[in-house]
């Protein structure tokens, strides 16, 4: 293409990147992940209020259940891709209702890691019952094979957002 068919210099698509052949299949990708995100949290903050906890908070939690080992605010707010301050802030409040514990690294006290005790795995336990309806009605007419698909594809875009 000479600069006269393009006189704006406009990046061209590639016939490569499904992104740019398929923009309006992106865009419907990305308003239902939003709705989606936007009424679940909405809603799994409403049943979780009997736990005295929040979406967010059960995030962290759920990263401290399957990370297995202790982890720095600093480790979860990249994990999380969260600010420290806010991280902090929900780390006061899991300590301060006892599901986890602050322990201080054995070569820097300034340093501390925090760790999911039993109470902790309880009451993730609890949350996951009290989401399991919301769950439920969001994949009704889902069948088991479609939601293994849907799992498997989640977990790569998870992935792929992790690794930038």
């Amino acid at each position: 293409m000479n600069p006269q068919e393009n006189p704006e210099n406009l990046p061209q698509p590639s016939s490569q990147n499904p992104i740019e052949t398929q923009p309006l299949l992106y865009a419907g990708l990305i308003r239902e992940i939003t709705i989606i995100h936007q009424q679940f949290s909405t809603r799994a903050n409403q049943a979780l209020k009997s736990l005295n906890l929040n979406f967010s908070q059960l995030s962290l939690l759920s990263h401290l259940m399957f990370l297995r080992t202790p982890a720095s605010i600093t480790d979860l707010a990249e994990q999380m891709d969260l600010l420290q301050p806010a991280v902090t802030k929900m780390v006061q409040h899991l300590s301060e209702q006892g599901w986890i514990e602050l322990q201080p690294d054995p070569q820097d006290a300034r340093r501390k890691y925090i760790v999911l005790n039993d109470q902790g795995r309880m009451t993730f336990q609890q949350a996951q019952m009290l989401l399991f309806p919301l769950l439920k009605e969001g994949f009704a007419g889902i069948e088991h094979l479609e939601a293994s698909s849907m799992l498997g594809q989640l977990q790569h875009v998870r992935k792929n957002l992790a690794g930038r």
